[in-house]
């Protein structure tokens, strides 16, 4: 239900513009590919947004919300040691913050 509020209340829009480093060090700007390159007023809305498609790709549900620099398996009450089981394992040990913007359905 509130995965639904979301999506109506804000329509989906462009990824933003962020700079980055290319192999050499030098900086060049290209779209924002995780929640951290987000601006920081758009990160606490992009995490609500992901919690519902992360939870239907792991096949959990959560048990409280995605925070900014925890692991994603803590939303879901798992502990380390239960992740290395899962075929998701490496989704569930990213940080919050480095969920790719592919699970934000509030961006293209």
């Amino acid at each position: 239900m509130a995965q639904a509020s979301i999506a109506k209340t804000n329509p989906t829009k462009p990824r933003p513009d962020c700079e980055a480093l290319d192999a050499n060090g030098s900086p060049y700007w290209r779209k924002a590919r995780v929640i951290d390159e987000l601006p920081v007023k758009d990160r606490a809305l992009a995490l609500a947004a992901a919690l519902q498609p992360l939870s239907n790709v792991l096949g959990l549900l959560p048990s409280s919300n995605f925070r900014f620099g925890l692991p994603v398996h803590t939303a879901f009450g798992l502990k380390p040691s239960e992740i290395k089981r899962s075929p998701h394992s490496k989704l569930l040990s990213t940080r919050c913050c480095d969920i790719p913007l592919e699970y934000v359905p509030l961006y293209e």
